[in-house]
């Protein structure tokens, strides 16, 4: 850090000023001495930064000459056991999560901070807007908001990181006020009216995403929402961002986005034993909790907002280790971060055992704003390996995020696996039964309803395991079983069943396989319907006596159809938890969706493994509770769930938010289409159960 001395100096001959930015937060320190022929009278000590602000009429928000797009997020001053005061520590964690997250702007909502965070602010790197506290009717009257204005304005007019002054929220303006921010203020920052259009800046709040976001950008006025997809519980947020952030990317006029907001606010009630309290719906919409537990969205928007985007890919034994690159840093090469990376094998999946190798990646030179292609120097046995993980680090070794490729499809790694259980191993018997098929191997009996070809539960060592019921089509639609047979083949036991709806088209058709070992193989086909939230198989499974479950798929948190971002590939072990996200913060929340399925084990008294051969299956992993603080009318978070609590299905819904469904948050938002599909319309699904 660089002093400035009002003595002996001409502060404005400077030369060599290094600018101040969210990227690289340079600040100097401005010493101002007061003395008379006796003596120093008073000296002033303050860290400052040169940076310059302008907005550019139907143009975009300049920072140092560059037009900025602002990935920010609303945070208030609040802890649970302090309330609005807030420890030091906590200012500083709080920026230290918004950093991390990729963002690189704050909105003070809705009253000044403690001077301490915005010390961090310059400090670390984050632009702010610093509002006036008024909220929606009455504002302010002119005589207290003239007070107020004028000294929010002169605490905090030194800090490089306030790059806005805002003049209330949502409608508690005071227009009287509007003159005395730049009176006071030498560099005349930008005001603010947020969720209105003030200085050719429209800050409107929570539009939707097809009747909202494309109207916006059919004027001609800057578009920064400074407050978007309000995050009650676990919808909003990470859900539908990338839709918005891809829209916004590709307007000119877009300056960014803050989203709705940062942590829970729940108190400490000593008044009830202690719990914490989010006053209902009021106040749980953070993308942390009270405490600053990560929920699922925290990852996505890290995503999503990286500086450094690597292209989605599907990688071949063809490749040649190239992946695109797109810098979207504002004053940053690429060539300043550090890539690596490190591939694994999987051997064994439950136990998790692996080969790996692991490797650094020389940075590609790509400028800010600029495309380019990183090169990966492959080892020669790299097709032998089941998943690459790729990370970036940023120039102060902070990572921007880790991305995982697939390398080899879950029929190759299932393949491997199961090979030992595929082959002829003891004997295998048909027990009498009038209602069953009764299966009897080496590792136990399987039941399956001879009526309607419905697993019935495994019996092994006299205990029964409940998978029941499935495999089920996941419809809305009626259908009735309409043949079931079994064969022996060889050593092997094949039970074909058909369904078709009460119309009598074919609904889906499957085969069980049972293996001498136990190992029991379902292949299933089915044509799902057009314009679909949810497709796939379901069974049913007791809830009780569950005690967790390992996963080797995207993870560790949960997805839905409009927010895949954020999770990796990977063996997750997850302990069994009932988390209501807002309501209580046991995270990562066990229940739900996962995507991308190689296998699941499910620890419980009968613990069992299902393995999946086929791409781009999701996991349901039980059902989530409904939220109950507040009435169902305004909830739009909690997403359907098919009626089994066990499925593998190939679409799932979306998330909406406290406002509006999730289809009004775009593309990714909607149903599915199977329209077309595979010319036939059909799909097809491969798992492996072993008890």
């Amino acid at each position: 850090m660089t002093r400035l001395s009002s003595v002996g100096s001409d502060i404005s001959a400077i030369v060599n000023v290094l600018p101040w930015s969210a990227e690289h937060p340079n600040l100097y320190e401005a010493r101002i001495i007061v003395r008379n022929n006796k003596g120093v009278l008073y000296v002033a000590e303050e860290k400052i930064g040169f940076r310059t602000i302008e907005v550019k009429e139907r143009d975009g928000i300049y920072v140092n000459g560059k037009r900025i797009m602002f990935k920010g997020v609303n945070r208030h001053c609040f802890w649970p056991t302090t309330g609005r005061t807030v420890p030091r520590q906590v200012n500083l964690d709080d920026a230290l999560k918004i950093k991390d997250m990729n963002m690189n702007a704050v909105r003070m909502s809705h009253y000044p901070p403690d001077k301490y965070f915005l010390e961090i602010c310059d400090s670390l790197g984050l632009y702010v807007i610093d509002e006036l506290c008024a909220w929606q009717q009455p504002p302010y009257d002119t005589q207290v908001g003239t007070i107020l204005a004028r000294e929010m304005v002169k605490r905090d007019v030194n800090h490089p990181s306030i790059i806005f002054w805002s003049n209330g929220n949502e409608g508690g303006f005071n227009y009287d006020l509007d003159p005395i921010f730049p009176a006071l203020d030498l560099q005349k920052r930008p005001l603010l009216h947020p969720w209105g259009l003030y200085g050719g800046i429209n800050t409107v709040h929570y539009i939707h995403y097809n009747s909202g976001i494309k109207n916006m950008f059919n004027g001609r006025d800057i578009f920064m929402p400074t407050e978007l997809l309000h995050g009650l519980y676990d919808g909003g947020h990470g859900a539908g961002l990338d839709d918005y952030w891809n829209a916004m990317l590709l307007n000119p006029l877009s300056a960014g986005l803050f989203l709705w907001d940062f942590a829970d606010q729940g108190i400490v009630r000593t008044d009830l034993d202690g719990i914490l309290d989010t006053d209902k719906d009021h106040a749980a919409d953070g993308i942390v909790g009270p405490y600053r537990e990560k929920e699922g969205s925290y990852y996505t928007i890290k995503e999503i907002w990286s500086p450094i985007q690597l292209e989605k890919k599907y990688i071949t034994s063809t490749w040649d280790g190239t992946l695109n690159v797109e810098n979207r840093y504002d004053f940053t090469n690429a060539n300043q971060c550090r890539f690596c990376y490190k591939m694994i094998r999987v051997n064994s999946m439950f136990p998790f055992q692996v080969d790996s190798i692991s490797g650094i990646i020389s940075a590609p030179d790509v400028a800010p704003g600029a495309k380019g292609q990183l090169k990966l120097d492959l080892p020669r046995e790299w097709q032998e390996y089941d998943i690459l993980y790729l990370s970036v680090e940023d120039f102060q070794s902070h990572e921007l995020f880790t991305w995982s490729f697939e390398l080899h499809s879950p029929e190759i790694v299932a393949d491997r696996i199961l090979t030992d259980c595929k082959q002829s191993v003891g004997q295998i018997e048909l027990l009498p039964s009038d209602t069953h098929y009764l299966i009897k191997t080496v590792r136990g009996t399987i039941w399956i309803d001879n009526k309607n070809g419905l697993l019935d539960g495994v019996e092994i060592s006299g205990k029964k395991c409940p998978l029941t019921k499935g495999p089920l089509l996941i419809t809305n639609h009626e259908f009735v079983c309409k043949d079931v047979r079994l064969e022996m083949k060889g050593k092997e036991v094949k039970i074909y069943v058909e369904y078709a709806y009460s119309n009598g088209k074919r609904a889906y058709e499957f085969v069980w396989t049972v293996f001498q070992s136990g190992l029991l193989q379902l292949d299933y086909t089915y044509r799902p319907g057009n314009e679909v939230e949810m497709a796939g198989i379901t069974f049913d499974f007791p809830e009780n006596g569950i005690a967790g479950a390992e996963l080797l798929a995207k993870g560790p948190y949960r997805v839905y159809n409009n927010r895949m971002k954020g999770g990796r590939l990977g063996l997750w072990s997850k302990t069994y938890n009932n988390t209501l996200t807002g309501e209580s913060w046991d995270y990562p929340e066990f229940k739900g969706y996962y995507a991308l399925l190689y296998g699941v084990k499910l620890n419980c008294e009968t613990p069992f493994e299902v393995y999946s051969s086929t791409e781009d299956i999701t996991l349901h992993l039980f059902t989530p509770g409904i939220q109950q603080k507040y009435p169902a009318s305004k909830n739009y978070t909690n997403p359907r769930y098919p009626k089994g609590n066990i499925s593998f299905m190939d679409a799932i819904p979306s998330v909406g938010t406290k406002f509006s469904k999730a289809e009004n948050y775009g593309p990714q938002s909607q149903k599915h289409s199977f329209k077309g599909y595979s010319g036939l319309n059909d799909l097809k699904g491969q798992l492996f159960f072993r008890f």
